[in-house]
């Protein structure tokens, strides 16, 4: 299926949200995501179903000094 992440088409297979941040490799603690406009807690990201076109914006926070 073809869903928009971070602004750009991709073609994914999974099927929750937590599926898509396994895929790269991303901490959840350390990122936050939006799914179609609305804001997701940490709790959903095995929960929550993506479907084609759906919109995902990935936000993770990095460290520095």
């Amino acid at each position: 299926m073809i869903i928009l992440l971070n602004g750009k088409e991709i073609n994914f297979s999974g099927r929750k949200v937590s599926d898509l941040l396994d895929f790269y490799n991303l901490d959840f603690q350390k990122i936050v995501v939006e799914k179609n406009g609305f804001l997701l807690s940490r709790d959903l990201f095995k929960k929550e179903i993506l479907a084609a076109g759906d919109k995902v914006e990935i936000i993770s926070f990095g460290g520095g000094g």
